[in-house]
């Protein structure tokens, strides 16, 4: 199942907000209206030059308007040089109402539901690339934890609910040694130190994953047979013994979660396995450790396969990931347990809090149980899920469209579970997050620089 493109359209249509724009020539201030754009396609071009050390890149996207008013998306590196339908126009930066996330906006109103072309010009930051004498070396590390990036930190990016069709082209430019790309899109290797990668139009921002580097790395390949067709699998290492115990387990994994949540639905599945205790998921593809690594290929199911709409949703796929890493536990809710706050109440929010390891399994825990107990769904929730996964693979889901799939799968009203352990509770005494190790379970801290830097 692909991409339901109404639905994205329409929780981006949500996101529109009016702000007071700057004062004028006639001493007037004029409220401004903001609506992130859908994009439909994005051809991103990278061009890693090892003389002058510098990243230039080219974005050509091709958007919907999905309101009246000054189109946005979000991007970390600042734009050099943008162009809308051919012609030069500027670009600012606007703060969503909540001050939640910074969007860079085009300063050009355009009409609801017109089809535009932008080019936007910019360079990656210093930060992002490792320069060698004669090698590079990049890598999308993200983190969707509070305070964390996603693809916004390399290109033109947006809230989750937008999937589009993105096609990169990596160059690098000067005297180069042997480099190799690791994606979970299609790799072309186009000669010249030249690359193109494809990715599927149910990608969003969180979805993408690539790694270009002439650091000298073991690779193995195999192939599992899934449920539905063959699956090719790329494991790739800096030591010789997180590989090998990483491939002794991987078609266990796959086994597993087939048989529980239904067939792998990505065409590949990459994992970069580290020795250390960074990481993080990506449709068909992982940064992590051998601990993690169950942890992370559910997340091609709940997470990467569906996928949430925006950091409201993200507790999601983290409760099931941790749920499936503890067992399946079964809870009774009538257990004391404090009041938990896993979706924030800003449509902005980009980010999952700390607490949807704990706390997310706990709520499921307790969903199975009352499915069972209640006269529900008599094998609790865990054949739910692979309902709710079935129907909405390749889509983005808010909580509200989770919270209804189990009611109406279930026959039981979750109201007041999801009010007092999901939702934001005005006035109420929240738990939203902690930051010790325990709350992380079997899911890897994000990746600190100096690991990004030693995985480049």
């Amino acid at each position: 199942m692909g991409p339901d493109a109404a639905n994205s359209e329409r929780i981006l249509k949500t996101l529109a907000f009016d702000q007071i724009g700057q004062t004028g020539a006639d001493g007037q201030s004029e409220q401004q209206h903001f609506a992130p754009m859908d994009m439909l396609t994005m051809k991103l071009s990278m061009n890693f030059d090892l003389e002058a050390q510098r990243t230039p890149a080219t974005a050509l996207i091709r958007f919907k308007a999905t309101d009246d008013g000054l189109p946005c998306l979000i991007l970390g590196p600042a734009v050099t040089s943008a162009t809308l339908d051919g012609g030069k126009i500027s670009t600012f930066s606007v703060q969503t109402p909540d001050h939640l996330t910074r969007l860079t906006a085009l300063n050009h109103a355009v009409d609801s539901g017109t089809e535009h072309t932008l080019e936007l010009r910019y360079d990656l930051p210093a930060s992002e690339v490792t320069y060698r004498e004669a090698g590079v070396g990049f890598v999308t590390a993200m983190a969707d934890l509070r305070g964390g990036q996603l693809f916004e930190k390399y290109g033109p990016s947006n809230f989750e609910a937008d999937q589009f069709q993105l096609t990169v082209e990596l160059q690098i430019t000067g005297d180069a040694d042997y480099h190799q790309v690791f994606s979970n899109g299609q790799v072309r290797n186009l000669g010249s130190q030249r690359w193109s990668i494809e990715f599927p139009a149910y990608f969003n921002n969180s979805a993408i994953y690539f790694h270009l580097t002439d650091s000298v790395l073991r690779v193995k390949r195999l192939t599992y047979p899934g449920l539905e067709r063959s699956i090719p699998i790329t494991i790739y290492s800096e030591n010789r013994a997180p590989l090998n115990q990483a491939v002794a387990r991987i078609k266990d994994l796959f086994s597993e979660l087939e048989g529980t949540f239904g067939p792998y639905r990505h065409a590949s599945f990459t994992a970069y396995v580290s020795g250390g205790s960074g990481g993080m998921e990506h449709a068909g593809a992982a940064i992590t450790s051998v601990r993690s690594l169950g942890h992370e290929l559910t997340h091609s199911w709940f997470a990467r396969g569906v996928m949430p709409a925006q950091g409201r949703a993200g507790w999601i796929d983290e409760a099931v990931a941790s749920w499936r890493d503890y067992g399946f536990e079964r809870k009774d809710p009538a257990e004391s347990r404090e009041r938990t706050v896993l979706s924030q109440s800003s449509p902005f929010e980009l980010f999952t809090p700390v607490n949807v390891y704990v706390d997310g399994r706990a709520l499921l825990a307790n969903l199975d149980f009352m499915f069972v107990a209640n006269g529900g769904e008599k094998n609790g929730l865990k054949p739910i899920l692979a309902r709710f996964f079935s129907l909405w693979q390749g889509q983005v889901v808010t909580p509200e469209i989770f919270q209804g799939f189990l009611e109406s799968e279930s026959g039981i009203s979750l109201q007041d579970i999801f009010s007092k352990y999901v939702y934001q509770a005005p006035g109420a005494p929240n738990r939203i997050e902690s930051q010790s190790d325990a709350e992380y379970g079997f899911h890897p801290r994000p990746l600190t620089q100096r690991q990004i830097v030693r995985l480049r």
